[in-house]
């Protein structure tokens, strides 16, 4: 919030968790970036931000549905994960694998933002 502090608008939007909201996006620390995917995948999913399916996801057994659900949120993490410890580290002591993941993550994470 404190970096935002300048732009009244753009905090209101985010705190009534408008569309136009998610420009705070560009403020927050790299891994409430996870967090936020963690604790609000309703507000994310459903090609909201992220194509992936969470919401849309029913089965008759209540335990199926929340295993499917968690793996959806997961794998969107993980994606995310995989990038945040590179961009965190700027790269330095990387190796050519790691580097190589990333951008695999990045590749998969692409295609997944609405």
């Amino acid at each position: 919030m404190q970096a935002m502090i300048n732009n009244a608008e753009l905090i209101k939007s985010f705190q009534r968790g408008v569309p136009a909201g998610f420009g705070a996006m560009d403020f927050i620390p790299y891994k409430t970036m996870i967090r936020l995917v963690k604790q609000f995948p309703e507000k994310l999913f459903d090609k909201k931000v992220f194509k992936a399916v969470y919401a849309g996801i029913s089965l008759q057994d209540a335990h199926a549905t929340e295993r499917l659900k968690n793996e959806s949120r997961d794998r969107i993490i993980s994606l995310l994960a995989d990038i945040i410890r590179i961009v965190a580290s700027s790269g330095q002591g990387d190796t050519k694998n790691e580097l190589a993941r990333a951008a695999l993550s990045i590749e998969f994470l692409t295609g997944e933002i609405e």
